[in-house]
């Protein structure tokens, strides 16, 4: 199956309604197995090199920065203006948490289409093309229900 397939696959289950309420555990089973992959690949060998791994744990980590995950939660309050819940900091590192997964994946889907058992860079795409999604579902619902005047 292409990246592109699994982009717009990502897009129907985290926007279609009824497909929706499986997004957190997806995020979950398929977050898990990730870095379960991960760890593996890193002290075993593997086809998909380890400078993959550190490279995604690179972008993780300074997506953990203050200052990375104030400007996700300024983004994503001025997209999808501020959550009810208080939970801006939360969606604003989900927002930037894909849109890096997404660009540091599209980087490796060449080196995944050209080798067999690349399945954890696929997965990673996937996931990442959820949050983006979901973030995308959430700014669409909150401009319909009028939150954002």
């Amino acid at each position: 199956m292409s990246a592109t397939s699994l982009f717009w696959i990502a897009a129907v289950i985290a926007v279609f309604p009824l497909t929706t309420l499986f997004v957190p555990v997806i995020n979950l089973i398929g977050g898990a197995f990730a870095a379960i992959a991960a760890v593996l690949v890193l002290f075993n060998k593997s086809v998909v090199p380890a400078s993959y791994v550190w490279g995604a744990l690179a972008i993780f980590f300074i997506s953990c920065l203050p200052p990375v995950r104030a400007m996700g939660m300024s983004l994503a309050v001025s997209l999808a203006g501020p959550d009810p819940g208080g939970r801006d900091v939360n969606i604003g590192d989900a927002l930037m948490g894909s849109v890096a997964t997404i660009w540091y994946n599209s980087r490796w889907l060449q080196f995944a289409t050209s080798h067999d058992g690349t399945w954890l860079i696929y997965l990673n795409w996937f996931l990442g093309s959820i949050g983006f999604w979901s973030f995308f579902g959430l700014v669409v619902v909150r401009r319909l229900k009028g939150v954002l005047r």
